[in-house]
């Protein structure tokens, strides 16, 4: 019999014990325990656990034994990116060899956005140009036509489903979205912010006008905008909106076999 079971949403909080020690992705491993997306697997016996909100898995506990053995298994057929700590990185680059590569990432406090700055943002808005908040008609437009991120699938089966627990601002040009930030993981506490821009209409600031819209949002309803990235220019904008950088961290990406 397998060591591991699936925990079923409404079971999932009285599990977050054994994640009080993980700070990065904070928002999906919420989300996860919530119930409101992805999977929960767990021993019984150890404190081993792990979280899967595709494409990201975030195990904790011993990395040694059978509960162990079993997930390492699971990220080595699936692929995925990882955040752990050491010990659980160190097993899964002895599983998955060469198809596991290093990847430093950056995170940002909110602790001192300014939501009269990030209003002041928003005014400067070009002539032509509208921030207006996601619906489900224009999310689905937004994840066709801009990046289907914007629309999370781990979090959000359907664009209705993200108009319903979501949250999200579009940048639209001539009646096209161009640009938007939303919600990729959204927790009690807080979200995780996911922002892109449509390639044809980079560098013309309407990332930062979308993020802008979505930060006030999130700001005035008493959610932390949860900003995280590997991106040089992801990182650029966040401090741009006035985010603070934390010490930065690593996390292993693994490709299928």
């Amino acid at each position: 019999m397998s060591p591991v079971i699936r925990i079923e949403a409404g079971e999932r909080r009285r599990y977050a014990d054994r994640f009080r020690s993980v700070s990065h992705l904070r928002t999906c491993v919420d989300s996860v325990l919530e119930g409101r997306c992805g999977h929960l697997f767990a021993d019984s016996v150890t404190e081993t656990a792990s979280v899967l909100a595709p494409p990201f898995w975030i195990p904790v506990g011993p990395s040694e034994g059978a509960a162990a053995d079993e997930l390492v298994s699971s990220i080595d057929g699936l692929g995925g990116v990882i955040v752990a700590d050491d010990a659980w990185q160190s097993r899964v680059k002895t599983a998955c060899g060469d198809r596991s590569s290093e990847e430093q990432r950056t995170p940002f406090s909110a602790e001192n956005l300014d939501v009269s700055e990030l209003r002041a943002l928003l005014v400067a808005a070009p002539e032509g140009v509208t921030v207006t908040r996601l619906d489900a008609r224009l999310a689905a437009e937004a994840a066709a036509g801009v990046n289907a991120h914007l629309v999370f699938e781990t979090s959000f089966a359907t664009p209705q489903a993200f108009e319903a627990g979501g949250i999200g601002f579009g940048v639209i040009l001539n009646g096209t979205p161009v640009a938007g930030a939303s919600s990729a993981f959204v927790s009690d506490e807080g979200i995780e912010v996911q922002v892109n821009t449509h390639e044809d209409f980079r560098g013309r600031g309407f990332a930062t006008l979308a993020s802008a819209a979505l930060l006030v949002a999130c700001l005035e309803r008493g959610l932390t905008p949860h900003w995280d990235t590997g991106d040089p220019v992801s990182d650029r904008l966040a401090r741009r909106l006035g985010y603070v950088p934390l010490p930065d961290y690593s996390m292993l990406e693994v490709t299928p076999p």
